[in-house]
């Protein structure tokens, strides 16, 4: 894999975060797979448009609906410095969804998802998942984290974290609800999230798998 990190940084990487990592993968495990997280506060407005429902992607509703701009895992494959070198499992609390009968090496990350990479030259098994949801996932947490960058230049406008008034109170937490819907139904959650991506992208390639 040609964006994997040495084993010596992975080693250091998983040591820094295996408290954070280990109580977030607790959670996971308490959370019924694929549920809505509803009872988090705040989390209605998101959770119904955002996952649950008829997977439409529409946020009517919002009152930034009509200045929300993403970017696609197209544009950070291509431009790093966003935090493509985070580990997956680091960004969500858990290891990347692989396809059904198959699995995937430990140390991938969100850039090795979102390249969508033959594993043992395995055409049917990739890096990026089932309808490609880790590449997606991958996609919103970066779109998440780099939400300030719409102060910056108007490019990335996805206001899912706030610290004080939710929906998602801190960009872990975000990630944990994406994954464990990812988990329950990752097809679905998959193709969701790309047509989210798809209609709110600003990118050209947005739409293409």
């Amino acid at each position: 894999m040609s964006n994997m990190r040495s084993t010596d940084v992975q080693n250091k990487d998983s040591a820094e975060s295996s408290s954070t990592v280990a109580k977030r993968r607790n959670f996971l495990k308490k959370a019924a797979v694929g549920a809505t997280i509803a009872s988090i506060p705040s989390h209605s407005v998101w959770a119904g448009r955002l996952i649950s429902g008829n997977m439409s992607g529409n946020v009517s509703g919002w009152a930034e609906e009509k200045d929300l701009k993403i970017r696609s895992h197209g544009f950070y494959k291509q431009h790093l410095g966003y935090g493509q070198d985070t580990l997956f499992s680091v960004a969500f609390g858990g290891e990347p969804i692989p396809m059904v009968g198959k699995s995937l090496p430990s140390g991938l990350t969100l850039l090795d998802v979102m390249l969508n990479s033959k594993i043992n030259n395995d055409s049917q098994n990739k890096t990026g998942g089932p309808s490609m949801v880790n590449a997606q996932l991958a996609t919103m947490y970066l779109n998440a984290k780099n939400h300030a960058q719409y102060v910056k230049d108007g490019v990335i406008h996805w206001p899912v974290v706030n610290t004080t008034s939710g929906p998602f109170y801190s960009l872990n937490e975000y990630a944990d609800y994406l994954y464990a819907q990812a988990v329950g139904s990752p097809t679905t959650v998959g193709d969701s999230l790309a047509q989210i991506i798809c209609t709110y992208g600003t990118d050209p390639d947005r739409c293409v798998v």
